[in-house]
């Protein structure tokens, strides 16, 4: 596992109106993140909004609970739930609440506030300050919040990963030509296509063959008979890996991949865009709009009618049928013969999401041996008897 302190590096952010007293508990916690070299920024009151916005690289927050500003308990409570609420709509980072107060009775106020649960991994950890007022506690309570709240663990190392590859591959890019950005803009624009576009698959592409892989060798993962989740919980994971929700989607982009969801007479009716990725991309002023999408028609299917493999974990479509699950915990059933081409102006409105790959990969390598599959004549039942 990778080290705590290396794993929070990083700007943090501790707000405490007691910062500046000499001796308090949580200037012994500043310093001890000075002597461990972690940078941090400083508060003796809630940061404001358009404050707050800034802190979206952040690392961590350090977080006072009770402040003496002779408010009322009710009011305190109000603006520190809206502080994170607000800092989690942008930035997915651990909260740690250090207070005199009673940590059972402020966990207690954040889940009636619905902001915490006994029975999920929660952003936030609270501690008595008197149980961490010296490095070594500090960091033996962080570090075993952490291994125990997986997502932490794992958003920290990846970020780390990420960080380093992010560096090494604009130091290379730089290193072969300073001008690189002008170079491959030259080259974009005169193929007509999205410079922008490009932009982001070059990099992305190679950041992704740059990180490594990340360290999890001493983190407790949970074995088989541990993992007692139910099929929900299960089909919201799969749903996560595989489909992205039109609300995280970029407007003015389309993909392969993109799937479209029709209410004809009571009757959903889905659609998903095979069209190749770089015929998606509106080239030489070409308006979005007019962007022709190709599309496969799906419907909704119950699981007893998609022939699960249990042996391979899939389900066992005939070469005209792809089934794709889960999207909303249903599993849809594209047809490969079922081909239309509508405008993008036509059907944007109607975007619930994307496949992502390999499952989108996966499904117009399907189509494309579709589109060349060689008919055979048909066997006799009658043929198939064993005398």
């Amino acid at each position: 596992m990778t080290d705590i302190v290396q794993l929070f590096s990083g700007i943090g952010i501790i707000i405490d109106d007691e910062i500046n007293v000499a001796n308090s508990s949580i200037g012994k916690i500043a310093l001890s993140f000075k002597e461990k070299h972690i940078p941090y920024l400083s508060y003796e009151v809630l940061p404001t909004n358009e404050e707050i916005h800034s802190f979206h690289s952040a690392s961590f927050v350090l977080l006072d609970w009770k402040w003496n500003t002779g408010a009322s308990d009710e009011f305190l409570l109000n603006d520190n739930i809206d502080f994170i609420r607000e800092f989690h709509n942008v930035c997915f980072a651990p909260i740690f609440i250090f207070t005199n107060e009673s940590p059972d009775a402020i966990i207690n106020s954040l889940k009636n506030r619905g902001v915490y649960s006994d029975t999920k991994n929660n952003l936030i950890f609270v501690k008595h300050k008197s149980e961490i007022d010296d490095s070594p506690k500090l960091y033996s309570a962080i570090e075993e919040w952490t291994k125990n709240t997986l997502p932490v663990y794992i958003l920290k190392e990846w970020e780390s990963k990420k960080r380093m590859a992010s560096n090494n591959l604009f130091q290379d890019l730089y290193n072969l030509n300073p001008d690189w950005v002008k170079v491959f803009l030259k080259t974009s624009t005169k193929d007509g296509v999205d410079t922008a576009f490009e932009l982001d698959e070059l990099l992305f592409e190679n950041l992704h063959s740059q990180m490594t892989m990340m360290d999890l060798a001493n983190v407790p993962i949970p074995d088989n008979e541990e993992l007692n989740y139910n099929a929900s919980e299960i089909r919201d994971v799969m749903q996560g890996q595989r489909f992205l929700h039109a609300n995280r989607l970029s407007p003015n982009m389309i993909f392969t991949g993109d799937v479209y969801l029709k209410n004809v007479e009571g009757k959903n009716e889905y659609y998903i865009n095979v069209r190749p990725q770089c015929d998606c991309i509106p080239r030489n002023g070409m308006l979005l709009d007019n962007v022709e999408l190709f599309l496969l028609k799906g419907s909704e299917k119950t699981i007893d009618k998609c022939h699960y493999s249990k042996k391979d974990g899939s389900f066992a479509d005939i070469e005209t049928r792809v089934t794709v699950f889960p999207i909303f915990h249903k599993a849809i059933q594209f047809e490969l013969g079922e081909f239309s081409i509508e405008k993008f102006s036509a059907m944007k409105e109607l975007r619930i999401g994307r496949l992502l790959p390999p499952f989108i990969t996966k499904l117009v390598q399907k189509y494309a041996l579709y589109m060349q599959r060689q008919a055979l004549p048909r066997i006799p039942e009658e043929a198939t008897k064993i005398d």
